[in-house]
């Protein structure tokens, strides 16, 4: 099966499984601000997967799997942050949708700015570092190397920093307090995996431990 109809159905699956964990919990399947958060995401999958596969069909191939000698904990840490992230969908449908509630004006436009803000970061440094997978691990057969440019130059981790901002305006977006009551928890994951991370590359990579001193943020310049 060729690569773009790979993306086509996996893009399908994933937006079904949304509509499913957005609508079910509402007990209704005409709830406004569910299906344009889904409107919104689907857009950005599919745009997404296009100009990663244009550009890097590799590393886009690559995400989809779990590569050789992951690190254990990380899978615990990506199963962990996977199940948050779909809890966001579920509670959101059972805080807001239940009532057919959803955001204020000011609330939504917010919310899609930091989606697409966040995922089309995300995609930057995907573009910039063609060793971005989805789990943590020491890249042995893809001559793994330090990426320092870009967005790296600002600081270690601009790929979580972004997803951050991509999880903060779901629960914006949909209107629901409760939804953006995980966004710590989500910031927690995150930054344990963060240290957890740099510890092992530190080992791992060659020059990784010189790029912690050149570079001294993680997340945000001037925070941490």
């Amino acid at each position: 099966m060729s690569s773009p109809i790979r993306i086509l159905l996996s893009s399908f699956l994933t937006m079904a499984i949304l509509a499913a964990l957005l609508q079910i919990p509402a007990g209704r399947w005409d709830w406004w601000a569910g299906w344009v958060c889904w409107l919104v995401n689907l857009a950005i999958i599919l745009l997404g997967g296009i100009l990663l596969y244009v550009r890097n069909p590799e590393l886009l191939r690559r995400r989809s799997q779990v590569g050789e000698n992951t690190q254990l904990w990380d899978k615990g840490m990506v199963a962990a942050l996977i199940m948050t992230y779909c809890m966001q969908f579920a509670v959101a449908g059972l805080d807001v949708g239940r009532s057919n509630g959803g955001p204020g004006p000011i609330m939504f436009w917010a919310g899609v700015l930091c989606t697409w803000l966040g995922f089309f970061g995300m995609l930057r440094c995907m573009l910039v570092n063609t060793h971005f997978e989805s789990t943590v691990r020491l890249q042995t057969d893809r001559q793994h190397k330090l990426v320092d440019r870009g967005p790296y130059a600002l600081v270690r981790h601009p790929g979580y920093s972004t997803g951050l901002l991509y999880f903060l305006g779901l629960g914006l977006m949909l209107g629901s307090w409760w939804a953006l009551c995980l966004w710590p928890i989500e910031t927690a994951i995150l930054s344990a995996r963060l240290v957890l991370e740099e510890d092992f590359l530190s080992e791992a990579l060659e020059g990784y431990a010189d790029y912690r001193r050149r570079v001294r943020y993680r997340l945000l310049p001037g925070l941490w």
